[in-house]
């Protein structure tokens, strides 16, 4: 299914100088109103919803929380600063606890406004991170595809969403740095047959071609779109 990204996106920051929103101790999940959900290169299974949604009217633009995991250094950041503004940044620094954009997508299935929640990888951070679960629509997995070990690590993050996320929350695997190709560690058909097992999509991306990135939150979309509607 064709899908089309509209040039035009929102964010906020806290340090006037970030695209995101720095996480406070003060800022409450549970408290804040995102807008109800509503209603590749993949092999998976669809599984039945058992989610209620309220009527929409057609042209009403949709709301979805997406959040990003995965190790630290992996490319969350660079993912994101690549479905902000389309270009790669270089110099993209760790996350600390969990940053936000805001973004509205246009699509075949309507209008969506995302808001993407990047999240720090460090063990560390586990316990800042596991509220922001709550009331998502998607979970995107980031792995590299040059380190083993950050793929063996998709297995703990898919528990993670599992424990604290919706039942009906959509996970798309996405191993970055397909770029590198030469230090390619995790090889494609791997993550295939491991997505198809554990009933997951998974798509290969890099912040270098921001074409990988539209494609990997479009399939996304679209996936959450038809799993409320």
């Amino acid at each position: 299914m064709k899908a089309f990204l509209s040039l035009f996106s929102s964010s906020s920051s806290t340090s006037g100088d970030e695209f995101v929103e720095d996480y406070n101790d003060n800022f409450d999940p549970s408290k804040c109103d995102f807008g109800s959900p509503t209603t590749s290169d993949t092999t998976v299974e669809e599984s039945s919803s058992n989610c209620h949604t309220t009527a929409q009217q057609p042209n009403e633009l949709r709301r979805y929380k997406i959040l990003v995991v995965g190790d630290s250094g992996v490319g969350k950041s660079s993912i994101i600063s690549s479905f902000k503004s389309g270009d790669f940044n270089e110099s993209t620094s760790p996350t600390i606890g969990v940053e936000f954009l805001e973004k509205t997508i246009n699509t075949v299935d309507g209008s969506f406004n995302l808001k993407v929640i990047d999240s720090a990888g460090q063990n560390m951070f586990r316990a800042i991170v596991k509220p922001f679960f709550r009331d998502i629509q998607g979970v995107v997995i980031v792995y590299d595809i040059t380190d083993q070990k950050t793929f063996d690590h998709v297995r703990d993050w898919i528990k993670l969403t599992n424990d604290y996320a919706p039942d009906d929350v959509k996970i798309v695997l996405a191993g970055n740095k397909k770029d590198l190709e030469e230090d390619r560690e995790v090889t494609f058909v791997d993550a295939t047959d491991f997505a198809t097992k554990n009933n997951v999509i998974v798509a290969e991306t890099t912040a270098k071609q921001a074409n990988t990135i539209d494609k990997l939150f479009t399939d996304l979309v679209e996936r959450i779109f038809k799993r409320l509607n």
